[in-house]
């Protein structure tokens, strides 16, 4: 597996179209940044070397530790369903027991209203997994649950509940950005109108 500089957790349940805009404009903001997009692992496009087949169910649970070792940061699309979902919160957990720092966290809210964005706060905020479900196949899920009962449900419980101070620090400065564009396209629109009223006279 190639390094990566972001590993990206998300729910498949949450809007497809926001989490596409907000992995779009994220890029745009990185590479205006460093001069290139940054290089993601997703492992929902998991596959081989060369990227002619892609990995098979077994195979992915075996190497998202890896994937997720092998990535810089971590990226979490901030939606109402992804506490919901048991990989994602395998993924959660795995990042800080392989080392991960807080400080190599970011996340972006994909949440598509004030409702949802207050779901999504609740969720880390009181999260218990055992409220969590897997989608795949029972030998996936048996695998993974295995690995929460190792660990201990508290654990995994606190681990999860710990990524809410980044969550809110995302949603706020996500909340300026966009309060900060709002003025620049105000400013630009204002300008424009007076320049026209000034060539009219």
């Amino acid at each position: 597996l190639s390094v990566a500089d972001y590993y990206i957790v998300h729910s498949p349940a949450d809007d497809a179209l926001a989490k596409r805009v907000a992995l779009l404009a994220w890029a745009r903001r990185k590479e205006a940044q460093t001069g290139s997009r940054p290089r993601v692992w997703c492992s929902e496009l998991d596959s081989h070397a060369g990227g002619h087949s892609r990995a098979r169910p077994h195979e992915q649970l075996h190497r998202m530790p890896v994937a997720l070792g092998r990535s810089r940061r971590l990226l979490v699309l901030c939606g109402p369903s992804l506490t919901d979902r048991l990989w994602s919160v395998c993924e959660l957990y795995t990042w800080g027991v392989l080392g991960g720092s807080d400080a190599d966290v970011e996340s972006l809210c994909v949440a598509r209203d004030d409702g949802e964005r207050e779901r999504t706060l609740a969720a880390f905020d009181t999260f218990a997994v055992m409220y969590a479900h897997h989608a795949g196949r029972e030998v996936d899920r048996a695998r993974i649950v295995r690995s929460i009962e190792l660990a201990t449900v508290n654990r995994v419980n606190e681990a999860v509940r710990s990524y809410l101070p980044i969550i809110r620090e995302g949603m706020a400065r996500e909340a300026m950005a966009n309060a900060t564009d709002a003025a620049h396209a105000a400013r630009a629109l204002g300008s424009g109108a007076a320049e026209d009223a000034a060539n009219a006279v």
